[in-house]
């Protein structure tokens, strides 16, 4: 999971204002600092992009709310 997020921050051409940490053996935490919404929501959208096969199996799908 830490990792699937560190690269997908990588990725990103926000990636000096983010970072993925894991706190505890069951938690990852993800940080992003923008000045807009926008960029912060493509990068969370591609870090869960890369966590649902991982952790639940299906293809990667986007949640209707995430829709703007």
């Amino acid at each position: 999971m830490l990792e699937a997020a560190r690269e997908a921050i990588e990725a990103s051409p926000i990636a000096a204002t983010a970072g993925a940490t894991a706190p505890g053996p069951q938690v990852v935490a993800v940080r992003i600092l923008v000045p807009l919404v926008e960029p912060a929501l493509r990068l969370a959208k591609a870090i869960r992009r890369a966590w649902r096969p991982l952790l639940w199996d299906p293809a990667p799908t986007e949640p209707r709310g995430w829709h703007i």
